[in-house]
């Protein structure tokens, strides 16, 4: 059960440090309203790299990025980490339009993202069964 959401500048590397150890049920890592718009890339690439280095147990997380309309939004679409995060907040939501118009954006970025692992997962098997072959 998540009983308390911490949100926390995805640009601000301290923070984000201190966010881990909390004790929240799930962080929001905010692409939107805590972050200036000239460090809105910084905000992506400070937060995927957060994530990538958080341990297992820190998987609660979430994204929230920039409205539809907002002209960050595409940049914060692409540059999502889906593989890491437990899902997304979605600012300011004009009710089902809004997710409607989302959620075909975010099914292919998954699919492409669970082909490439998948395709990186049967390389690593077929590498192994190569060297367990010489092996033999």
């Amino acid at each position: 059960m998540t009983r308390s959401w911490l949100f926390v500048p995805g640009d601000d590397e301290r923070k984000i440090a201190r966010a881990w150890t909390s004790g929240a049920d799930a962080l929001i890592f905010d692409w939107e309203a805590s972050v200036a718009v000239s460090p809105k890339a910084d905000a992506r690439r400070v937060s995927a790299n957060a994530l990538a280095a958080a341990p297992t147990s820190q998987r609660s997380c979430r994204i929230r990025f920039n409205a539809l309309d907002d002209p960050h939004h595409k940049d914060d679409l692409a540059g999502l980490p889906v593989a890491r995060i437990a899902g997304i907040v979605l600012p300011k939501a004009c009710g089902t339009e809004a997710l409607r118009a989302i959620d075909p954006k975010l099914r292919l970025r998954t699919a492409c993202r669970r082909r490439a692992r998948n395709a990186a997962r049967g390389r690593d098997r077929h590498r192994k069964r190569a060297l367990g072959t010489r092996a033999h």
